[in-house]
């Protein structure tokens, strides 16, 4: 976050509006690039069950990856073109394909580190992740290598020296996954493909219906001008660092409890989360609220007011995000993704609705949609505990 501020001053408006729209067209790609079979690491009983599963997902990742670089270089004729983008700005989506290979890898290896219980590894390299890309957009900037190009060098830089750690803390997923067998059969990659399949069929479409929201919303802020989308995209990035660190890393942790817990503790352990997790934002939120439209333009610079006052229009939203992004599990663990799947597909409409037919301007048009979007993620509270209720009551039903 302290490297951002020095960020804002290098990079103008435009070029985190230009930076947004590229991680926009690579996010919808991201999510899908491994099938969401990656998530099925946690499942399978055994270790060598889930490095097949590694391996599966990372195949599909690197044929995701190469499909998007011959896209994105087809499309760069195009892209340069555009008066919003042009030749220079336009030669960051020909590295498309590398960033899907690097994100997707990081959120593979992730669940592998999630499942062996390796929390400080992991949390040690989301900070290092995070700050190693800001840290190398700035010398990107500081260099000459400005705009679009220069923010996606320096994220790259970043990832690839978050994965280069993550390997050397994971050697044994470079291992033949028979010497991890104990004697037991290992399954092919096929047989797990076909085994795991709910998880493309049922999550994969949760997944694609979240990537178009989030980056659907930019697209549509992105037509009324690309510097008040670079505007909506500082507010959304400084605010996203601590919410997404923190709901990141617990989504994680209540993820491998949730596939462990018995029937008849999940509703109470998901509303005992919910109520912590409401308690530590109540502050921080008002805060953000009250302070967000004097501290950006005091930090970032005069040239960042508006992202200041977008700051508090998204603050509703993003308090009860850090309350609900971690229940989003307990669907999956319960098998229960086609109520997730229904509730994503509102949850997707109604931004896109409203930014789409808002007679108002664009500042009101995102705190009504703020407001908004805390609402639907209350309702979604209200879901978790229905949901984690019936699998409490079935379990006792089974004993």
């Amino acid at each position: 976050m302290l490297i951002h501020i020095l960020l804002a001053r290098v990079y103008t408006p435009e070029d985190f509006g230009v930076f947004a729209l590229y991680t926009s067209a690579t996010g919808v790609i991201i999510v899908l690039a491994g099938a969401r079979y990656e998530m099925a690491t946690m499942l399978p009983r055994h270790d060598v069950e889930a490095r097949v599963i590694q391996t599966l997902a990372m195949r599909i990742i690197l044929s995701s990856a190469g499909i998007t670089t011959l896209v994105a270089i087809t499309c760069y004729p195009v892209l340069a073109s555009l008066p919003s983008i042009g030749p220079w700005q336009g030669l960051a989506f020909l590295g498309a394909g590398v960033t899907v290979a690097l994100s997707a890898t990081l959120a593979a290896r992730s669940f592998w580190l999630t499942r062996t219980e390796r929390y400080g590894v992991l949390a040690g390299n989301r900070v290092l992740q995070s700050a190693s890309s800001a840290l190398g957009q700035l010398l990107c900037g500081l260099s000459g290598i400005g705009g679009a190009l220069g923010l996606m060098c320096g994220q790259a830089a970043g990832q690839l020296l978050a994965l280069l750690r993550l390997r050397s803390h994971t050697p044994e997923l470079r291992q033949d996954p028979s010497v991890m067998s104990d004697g037991r059969p290992v399954p092919s990659v096929r047989e797990m493909a076909i085994r795991y399949r709910r998880m493309p069929l049922l999550n994969g479409p949760n997944a694609l219906v979240d990537a178009l929201r989030i980056n659907g919303i930019n697209i549509l802020i992105a037509q009324v001008a690309v510097s008040q989308l670079g505007q909506f995209d500082q507010a959304w990035r400084l605010l996203q660092v601590p919410v997404a660190l923190i709901t990141g890393a617990v989504a994680q942790v209540f993820f491998r409890t949730l596939t462990t817990i018995e029937p008849g503790h999940m509703r109470p352990l998901v509303m005992r989360l919910v109520r912590r997790a409401g308690v530590a934002a109540v502050i921080p939120f008002i805060l953000i609220f009250i302070l967000s439209p004097a501290l950006f333009p005091l930090l970032l610079g005069h040239q960042w007011t508006e992202a200041g006052y977008f700051a508090r229009a998204l603050t509703p939203w993003l308090a009860m995000t850090v309350m609900t992004s971690p229940i989003s599990q307990v669907f999956i663990v319960t098998e229960r993704q086609q109520w997730l799947l229904a509730f994503a597909i509102v949850y997707c409409v109604v931004p896109l609705a409203i930014l789409y037919l808002s007679p108002y301007d664009l500042l009101t048009t995102v705190s009504v949609m703020s407001m908004a979007m805390a609402l639907l993620l209350g309702g979604m509270i209200l879901l978790a505990w229905h949901v984690s209720g019936l699998y409490d009551r079935q379990g006792s039903e089974d004993r």
